[in-house]
């Protein structure tokens, strides 16, 4: 069976529009694979190449009265979030409009870009994006020699956590962020020794400097962790004064920051959130 979109308005359901076909698939190929809400629109992804009969293609958008489409994916979405004005995909797709990637996107509602250069070695089936701008992917590895289930964008490149989720068998099929914790939920329900009922749980730490030192008694410092959206470096020497001396673009936790000043015998750092 096509898929097809409802809406309920508090008392009754209504069909948006009519349904999603897919040409490749047969007759009842198109699938819906997830929805979206993003600055007062709604979205749908999935395997589709028509909507009633008119060409549309894996991504489309309600403008109130008729689904339109976004972009040109060259490929199926499998899932999709919102956050913080930006639509985040997954799916097993190379590029979209001008944008090379693989296996990841995301939209603003102007313009298309992505992380890095995408996911690789992994076929994702899940996205999530935490309040201070950590993007999670996880899903199933893409080769019988990858054991890659999962990536966490931490500012710079998308990398797997320290420990565990290697231990894992199968697929992770989905996973949220709560506050700084990922919830991820395997179809292997073993995590190392540890029976885990179906449910994971992985916590990323706190925003920290990390220093290193820059030629003779200067310092620049790397922002790993759970960064705040934008967020002050300060420098102390007595655990009190403390003295902020750069602050981030918003969105970029990922940075260096160089230290102006010389470091002193004992010089401290720390992140503090900008409000």
């Amino acid at each position: 069976t096509n898929s097809v979109v409802w809406a309920w308005n508090g008392q009754h359901w209504r069909q948006l529009g009519g349904q999603f076909q897919n040409a490749a698939e047969g007759a009842d190929g198109g699938v819906i694979a997830s929805l979206a809400w993003m600055e007062g629109s709604l979205y749908a992804g999935g395997s589709f190449t028509h909507h009633n009969g008119s060409p549309l293609t894996n991504l489309a958008r309600w403008n109130g009265s008729v689904w339109e489409q976004i972009g040109a994916l060259n490929g199926p979405v499998t899932a999709m979030t919102a956050a913080q004005g930006v639509l985040h995909m997954v799916g097993r797709f190379f590029g979209v409009a001008a944008v090379t990637n693989s296996s990841y996107a995301q939209w603003n509602g102007r313009e298309w870009s992505t992380l890095g250069t995408g996911l690789y070695g992994m076929a994702p089936q899940a996205v999530s994006v935490s309040d201070s701008g950590l993007v999670m992917a996880c899903g199933d590895p893409q080769s019988p020699q990858s054991i890659i289930r999962l990536l966490i964008w931490r500012g710079e490149a998308w990398i797997t956590p320290e420990k565990g989720t290697s231990l894992f068998d199968g697929t992770f099929g989905d996973g949220l962020w709560i506050g700084n914790d990922l919830y991820l939920a395997p179809e292997q329900p073993v995590t190392g020794d540890v029976e885990s009922l179906g449910l994971a749980c992985w916590h990323e730490r706190e925003a920290q400097p990390l220093p290193r030192q820059t030629g003779i008694g200067h310092a620049s410092l790397r922002v790993t962790g759970a960064t705040p959206a934008q967020f002050a470096v300060e420098r102390t020497t007595d655990l009190k004064n403390w003295t902020p001396f750069a602050t981030n673009a918003i969105g970029n936790p990922g940075q260096f920051f160089p230290d102006p000043l010389p470091l002193a015998p004992e010089t401290f750092y720390r992140i503090r959130e900008v409000k």
